[in-house]
């Protein structure tokens, strides 16, 4: 005989009705799911608040570490698994950062290398995050610096930590010529595996 466990609304995401597995709250005080909430705001396009309707002017995404720990908590009282024993949220990617070392990488290019190596540390102990890091410019800088330095007849070390960072992404075919990508990156990529 099967037990029906009812679980707490406010465990449950607004837009999926689902249990939360990544907690985060937005600008409006309300909290979602990051996968449904990061669709919304960034697939969807969406500028407001699903539950509020608040147009939102801010779409960083607080983790609310105190309710997943609750629902973590629940979920193991009840012998539900839904999360990875040991998991533990990562930090968010700092979009505000990750755009002023783009920003800086292009005005003093002697310091490109510098500022791809911080990109990708910061990209490489956040959570992955490719949807907020859309209107940042990460994605186009990466694009040309791929590009232009796959012109020369070595893949440059600036080329190497661009690849680095992208392939961190895991992005579709669809997204990369979306980013402006050549045909020809999916060769280079297979350089960084290497």
């Amino acid at each position: 005989m099967d037990i029906e466990i009812e679980v707490p609304s406010h465990f449950l995401c607004p837009i999926s009705m689902q249990l939360m597995k990544d907690p985060v709250t937005i600008s409006t005080g309300i909290t979602y799911d990051r996968e449904s909430i990061e669709k919304w705001l960034f697939t969807c396009r969406s500028t407001s608040c699903p539950v509020t309707k608040q147009t939102l002017f801010d779409t960083d995404l607080t983790p609310n570490h105190t309710l997943r720990r609750l629902i973590q908590s629940w979920c193991t009282v009840n012998s539900i698994h839904v999360f990875d024993p040991v998991s533990t949220p990562k930090k968010p990617l700092d979009k505000c950062l990750i755009m002023k070392l783009v920003d800086e990488a292009k005005r003093h290019p002697h310091n490109k290398i510098k500022c791809l190596r911080k990109i990708r540390s910061i990209v490489l102990a956040s959570d992955r995050g490719e949807t907020c890091m859309e209107g940042s410019g990460l994605f186009k800088f990466l694009a040309k610096v791929i590009l232009k330095e796959n012109e020369s007849c070595f893949v440059s070390k600036a080329c190497d930590e661009a690849l680095i960072v992208l392939h961190h992404f895991q992005c579709t075919d669809l997204q990369l010529r979306n980013y402006k990508f050549q045909v020809n990156f999916h060769s280079m990529k297979l350089q960084v595996g290497a």
